[in-house]
């Protein structure tokens, strides 16, 4: 019992780092672009809270590849987020910026937005920068070479690479 609490809390802080680095790196990419830093620290902050509800957690936190039936559950992640981003903060902002951040969470992992691909590109350079075996293995990985991953995938956008410190 003392290591599964161990693991479900050494889980939530990891999700808690990546949510600040996403978010954080957001913000610079949001600014060369030119978009509301605000909105994209926002959504950085939010993209993954939904893995917090209980279904999911209890699958991310296992020690093992997902089943694809999990990976289904995993995938909802964007939906909750979403959702739990209208229900805190739908009565504090403008409703344009509300949904901008909005289909920002919602779509994350497959953006239609600019605001949407900002959080992709600092979800993906974090999750290579700072999660074991990451896409194929690799993982964590130096800054340059997780530079190089984001430039092979065309993902820099002609990005500063000082940005990605």
């Amino acid at each position: 019992m003392k290591k599964q609490t161990e693991n479900l809390r050494k889980k939530l802080k990891e999700l808690n780092e990546h949510s600040l680095r996403v978010a954080d790196l957001a913000r610079k990419i949001a600014k060369v672009f030119g978009e509301n830093e605000k909105l994209a620290y926002l959504a950085g902050i939010y993209h993954d809270v939904g893995k917090l509800d209980e279904r999911i957690f209890n699958i991310i936190s296992q020690e093992r590849a997902l089943t694809a039936d999990e990976k289904k559950i995993v995938s909802l992640h964007s939906e909750i987020s979403a959702q739990l981003f209208l229900e805190k903060n739908s009565e504090k902002m403008n409703i344009k910026d509300l949904l901008e951040v909005t289909k920002a969470i919602k779509q994350h992992h497959k953006p239609k937005t600019k605001l949407a691909l900002i959080i992709f590109i600092a979800d993906f350079y974090d999750a290579l920068r700072h999660r074991p075996n990451y896409k194929n293995g690799n993982g964590p990985l130096s800054k340059t070479k997780a530079f190089e991953i984001m430039q092979n995938y065309n993902l820099t956008f002609n990005l500063p690479k000082t940005i990605f410190n």
